[in-house]
């Protein structure tokens, strides 16, 4: 069994530990990752490694040279993937920032998404880890699935509903009225029906929606941001498993 180290920026999507146990309960980038792998017809086990941890690492300033923003994160990542003797490794991050308060400009979206990629995959600066990143934030692959959000949700969802291209929603985070993802997330489910008036987001149902999600679908919907992991992860299965 193939074992991938995982690290994220929280409970929605790489997870959280159970408070009292300590088990790790799993977020919905888990939960892609491992849908691709069985889709590959692989047996692969993500250990996650908490943020705390990842931030804890020290590194000395010559090591970091060259590197910038999530580059360095992702460095130490790759010092506690090794020391936890894993295969590979996926380094979860949002791209969540420096992208302005609207989401027309899409030139200006896709620039800073690939600024932070190549930040990430200099970090690791390896073969066998790979960047996860979604153009903006988890939800737009949330918002990517119209039939998940319909089993979740017991709903039938009309086109007008959701967004055209949901990788590209995006908008002022303090504005509920916004795109920001979260709040445009938020804002469909309470507008489906009554009975989600008051409905806030939370990991349990990411990770349903992230479950009952076609990976066909979410490549069509979210052809840049999943589909570059969906192509950087297969290739990782195929060059580890060497």
């Amino acid at each position: 069994m193939m074992k991938i180290a995982i690290t994220g920026e929280g409970n929605t999507d790489y997870g959280k530990k159970e408070y009292g146990t300590g088990e790790w309960s799993p977020g919905p980038a888990i939960i892609y990752a491992e849908k691709i792998a069985k889709e590959q017809g692989m047996n692969v086990e993500l250990l996650p490694i908490e943020k705390q941890d990842v931030m804890k690492v020290r590194v000395q300033g010559r090591s970091t040279k060259g590197l910038s923003g999530r580059g360095i994160p992702a460095k130490k990542f790759m010092i506690l993937k090794n020391k936890n003797n894993c295969d590979a490794g996926i380094f979860y991050c949002d791209a969540d920032k420096g992208t302005g308060t609207k989401s027309s400009n899409c030139s200006a979206v896709v620039k800073h998404y690939e600024e932070v990629y190549e930040e990430v995959k200099n970090g690791l600066s390896s073969d066998q880890a790979i960047p996860m990143i979604p153009l903006s934030m988890i939800e737009c692959w949330m918002l990517g699935d119209k039939a998940a959000l319909e089993q979740i949700f017991h709903l039938s969802i009309s086109e007008s509903k959701l967004p055209d291209k949901p990788e590209y929603v995006w908008g002022a985070k303090t504005d509920p009225d916004s795109d920001y993802p979260k709040n445009y997330f938020v804002r469909l489910i309470r507008s489906l029906d009554r009975r989600y008036g008051t409905y806030q987001s939370c990991q349990e149902d990411f990770n349903k929606i992230a479950e009952h999600s076609t990976i066909s679908t979410l490549r069509k919907t979210c052809p840049l941001s999943y589909e570059r992991f969906y192509t950087d992860f297969i290739n990782l299965l195929k060059n580890v498993n060497k």
